[in-house]
């Protein structure tokens, strides 16, 4: 990519990041940096395909067998919009707050 520079981020949603004249864009597909960061250490067009179905994953193929992944497709089905977090199973020990700023 003549011209343009290359941010990797290494958090878990494989985001990359491309700067442009001083803009930043996100393409709505996965490049094949992301797929291959994604499916390591598979560096095989076909292998790589069936690894992102087995993660549930719509995939295309593009002319030269590389996977196409949507970025909304993979959202989707990494967090299903009817599954929400369980909720957190600690709170605030309100009780033992209290035990403590008590005036005995």
């Amino acid at each position: 990519m003549v011209g343009e520079n290359t941010t990797r981020h290494t958090h878990r949603n494989f985001y990359i990041s491309q700067k442009m004249g001083g803009e930043t864009r996100m393409t709505p597909w996965f490049p094949q940096d992301e797929i291959d960061d994604l499916c390591e250490p598979l560096t095989q067009h076909a292998a790589q395909i069936r690894f992102i179905l087995s993660l549930g994953v719509k995939v295309g193929k593009k002319p030269n067998g590389a996977p196409l992944v949507m970025r909304a497709d993979f959202e989707a089905a990494r967090n299903p919009a009817g599954k929400k977090r369980p909720p957190a199973k600690c709170a605030p020990n309100s009780a033992g707050l209290h035990l403590a700023f008590s005036k005995d």
